[in-house]
């Protein structure tokens, strides 16, 4: 499947939680805070393109992905930008928001991580709410 991945672009999802202050927080300071954020997302551009957010422990991820390749962006990734965005068709990808000393496995440092070659379904099977 061949995917263009823009960088530069941050909507309104993402900085949605962007805006929540884990990375100041007392539990994040002592390292007590091990919750990413995980959005499904759809091809194109647009305030329609993620799901809303659901905290997941990184080590949860890490243990149920452990050969899915991680993709770090610094910013909120944009799949098929060009595109706008279809509300009616499936989230196709896995995007995980990592803030605040979260990290652990290969989720090395803060940003978003695509979980490429994760599907959204096979993201609930393994790890449903």
């Amino acid at each position: 499947m061949s995917k263009v991945l823009d960088k530069s672009k941050v909507e309104q999802a993402f900085e949605r939680a962007g805006r929540t202050a884990v990375a100041g927080s007392r539990d994040a300071r002592a390292g007590k805070f091990r919750a990413a954020t995980v959005y499904f997302v759809r091809e194109g551009s647009g305030r329609e393109r993620t799901s809303e957010g659901r905290q997941v422990p990184i080590a949860e991820i890490v243990n149920a992905f452990p050969n899915a390749k991680c993709v770090w962006f610094e910013g909120a990734p944009t799949l098929k930008p060009e595109l706008s965005v279809n509300h009616f068709s499936a989230y196709g990808f896995v995007v995980v928001h990592v803030q605040g000393g979260e990290t652990g496995g290969r989720i090395t440092r803060d940003g978003y991580w695509l979980l490429d070659g994760v599907s959204p379904t096979e993201f609930k099977q393994k790890l449903p709410e």
